[in-house]
């Protein structure tokens, strides 16, 4: 049997080629060479003694795997005998290809590092030759008299209270308040009375008063036979406007009011567009009434929108288009394209 002691110092000799094969490897090697444009020949044989070097390696380990082949028909000794002679040779063979290993990879010489944009470090000037000193005293210098003048600035301005005059009694002459709009909390019995008066004034038009959110009113408007209308107030502001066929229904399947379901047709999708435009353009802060009196009256005139004709073309249809835009003005009828 083999005895133990030659067991471990296999074993440190196969810890030995395990380190030393950690630190030199291929990739290494072809770096140096890459690096420092060594010798070709040089190269070439540290490659060679690599392969080797795997190649017995290889060897080593196989042969400890397979062990005292059972073929042997020799004793128990002489077979163990014959094990270790033919892993001694093999380690005395790495041994050699090792030392070739290293003479070639001292031939080859220590690789450089690069240092990359450290290098250009050296050209820095040298802390004497700067003035950061005198740069950094100037610079709190500064500092200390941007202080004392925002301190002056602030207790002169606490005097004065960012008044332009001191005359405060002329101030208070020359002062105009804006009038605070109140059009968005009207009650409710003026809009009611209001909307009565405009619909007595507009024939063709019929409007109904719904309140389905509380206070504020839902107009339904119904305009002869060629569309209706939803406008949303709050209070006498207008806030949305919805504009739909004459067929087309105002409420949905659970009898709820339709607020934001546009139209099937595209010339009433043109129409509720035009509309949006005209509720800002109508908007007046200071005079709510004027502003939804001049919308209903704008409104009253898409009563003959599939009779007018174009004021600048003179035709019915243009892209299958009746003249959908109503001048904000003179209510005069106009094409898409043809609008001044």
């Amino acid at each position: 049997m083999m005895s133990i002691v030659s067991f471990r110092n296999l074993g440190s000799s196969i810890d030995h080629f395990s380190v030393y094969w950690r630190g030199v490897s291929f990739l290494d090697i072809v770096c140096r060479s890459l690096i420092e444009q060594v010798n070709l020949e040089a190269v070439r044989q540290a490659l060679g003694a690599v392969r080797s070097v795997r190649s017995l390696v290889g060897k080593v380990f196989r042969t400890l795997a397979e062990g005292v082949r059972a073929s042997h028909e020799s004793e128990e000794r002489e077979r163990d005998q014959a094990f270790k002679g033919s892993l001694a040779s093999a380690l005395s063979q790495l041994h050699s290809k090792l030392r070739e290993l290293e003479s070639s990879a001292q031939n080859l010489g220590g690789a450089s590092l690069g240092l990359g944009a450290t290098s250009f470090l050296c050209q820095d000037p040298t802390l004497d030759r700067t003035s950061l000193y005198v740069d950094m005293v100037k610079a709190h210098r500064w500092l200390d008299r941007v202080h004392e003048y925002t301190h002056h600035m602030a207790s002169i301005l606490q005097q004065n209270n960012l008044k332009r005059s001191n005359n405060q009694v002329f101030c208070n002459k020359r002062r105009q308040r804006l009038p605070v709009p109140r059009g968005h909390n009207v009650p409710q019995p003026p809009v009611d009375q209001f909307l009565s008066t405009m619909q007595r004034g507009l024939t063709d038009m019929s409007i109904d008063i719904v309140r389905p959110c509380g206070q504020n009113a839902v107009l339904k408007v119904t305009l002869g036979r060629t569309l209706k209308a939803i406008i949303v107030l709050r209070g006498l502001l207008i806030e949305w406007v919805l504009i739909k066929g004459y067929t087309e229904e105002l409420y949905t399947a659970d009898d709820q009011l339709d607020l934001w379901t546009p139209s099937r047709f595209a010339v009433f999708q043109k129409v509720t567009e035009h509309a949006s435009a005209a509720m800002l353009h109508f908007h007046v802060p200071s005079m709510h009434e004027v502003a939804v009196k001049s919308f209903l009256h704008w409104l009253h005139s898409y009563i003959t929108l599939f009779s007018d004709v174009c004021r600048r073309c003179n035709r019915h249809l243009q892209n299958h288009f009746p003249p959908t835009w109503h001048c904000v003005r003179t209510c005069e009828a106009y094409h898409e394209t043809c609008r001044p």
